[in-house]
């Protein structure tokens, strides 16, 4: 599956969570190439995600969300959206989390300004193990302060 395709299924399953968790919400797709994915009752919601990857280099898991689109001074006066919902596609499932706007943020250098920040969560140095390293990430999330809003389990 190309990763282009694996976003797009990404961004379907955490939408049809975001349904399940608002039942009585109005939910609308934006148009192709919109600054966010969809709206639920007027909230801009955008839905970015990540794959646990191995990085060989550091020798550990690492899970890094690209092309958020914050605010930027001089650039951007607001988000582009709302509300960012982040999913992680990892061997046991797919882990759905509701950001809170400032955790493992990361600028890009220079090219924050066209390609947005980025948000990167690891597992320990030396841990090969990708489940361990996935429970030390998950707890790093909800320490950060982002609720997890849904486990999707294979």
């Amino acid at each position: 599956m190309t990763s282009s395709t694996r976003a797009l299924r990404m961004e379907s399953i955490v939408q049809e969570v975001d349904r399940i968790l608002h039942p009585g919400s109005s939910m609308k797709p934006t148009e192709y190439r919109a600054k966010f994915d969809w709206h639920r009752d007027g909230t801009r919601v955008e839905c970015k995600y990540a794959k646990l990857l191995w990085n060989n280099y550091f020798k550990r898991w690492t899970c890094r969300f690209s092309g958020i689109k914050l605010a930027l001074p001089g650039v951007r006066s607001s988000a582009y959206f709302d509300e960012l919902l982040l999913a992680i596609y990892s061997p046991r499932g797919i882990h759905v989390f509701r950001h809170n706007g400032t955790f493992g943020v990361s600028t890009n250098g220079k090219d924050t300004v066209h390609y947005g920040f980025s948000i990167t969560v690891t597992g320990p140095v030396g841990q090969e193990d990708a489940c361990s390293a996935l429970d030390v990430i998950l707890t790093k999330f909800e320490a950060g302060g982002c609720k997890q809003l849904a486990r999707l389990l294979w």
